[in-house]
């Protein structure tokens, strides 16, 4: 693992997909299903389909209302670890991503990227069913396939 979290670092990426060029440390199955729609872990409650049995554990977690990640400072609480960690940054103050074009801090990646596409005017589609932006025309294409298929 942490050989694998030091490569974030150096720009030593083992994996390259062929659809929509993202790079990727970590083996590309996961990712390959997701171009293909393959939803294999679905949720006993709402009939709902994920990609990964971890994305299935964090989705239950609405249907019982489980929050144990609790934040010390309001007690507000988060299904997943990352969401509180984003949470508490707005306590601190802390914007630790900062875009490379302007003088704007983000408290998550997900806004810097989302922000960056203001400075690259680069057009972006965005799905009607569940809101997830795309920058390349065939992969939101695919994506939105996925949805046609549960």
């Amino acid at each position: 693992a942490l050989n694998s979290h030091s490569r974030t670092h150096t720009g030593d990426w083992r994996y390259k997909c062929d659809i929509c060029g993202k790079t990727s440390i970590q083996q590309m199955a996961r990712h390959m299903r997701m171009h293909r729609g393959e939803k294999n872990y679905l949720c006993s409650e709402c009939g709902k389909a994920f990609l990964s049995s971890g994305e299935l554990r964090l989705h239950m977690r609405s249907h019982t209302g489980e929050r144990p990640y609790k934040c010390k400072q309001c007690g507000k609480g988060f299904i997943a670890k990352c969401h509180l960690t984003r949470h508490t940054r707005k306590h601190t103050g802390e914007k630790p991503y900062r875009c490379s074009l302007c003088p704007k801090t983000f408290y998550s990646l997900r806004d810097k990227k989302r922000h960056l596409m203001i400075h690259t005017h680069k057009k972006s589609f965005q799905c009607l069913t569940c809101g997830r932006i795309f920058r390349q025309e065939d992969t939101f294409k695919l994506h939105v396939e996925t949805h046609q298929l549960t």
